[in-house]
């Protein structure tokens, strides 16, 4: 499971999430959510409010 933020309203597993919420993903959903902009990675999910959204790795 991969930790992301819910940028745009999304429902995943049959439950509903609003932008700012933090979501626990399968790999395999994560790439196409990402794709359609929904949600963003999160590198550290206790870190609140520190987030850079520049920071995007590439690879």
């Amino acid at each position: 499971m991969v930790p992301v933020l819910v940028k745009t309203p999304v429902t995943y597993n049959d439950e509903s999430f609003a932008a700012g919420d933090l979501l626990q993903v399968d790999e395999i959903h994560l790439q196409q959510l990402l794709d359609v902009g929904a949600v963003e990675r999160v590198k550290d999910a206790d870190q609140g409010g520190t987030s850079d959204s520049q920071s995007e790795t590439v690879g």
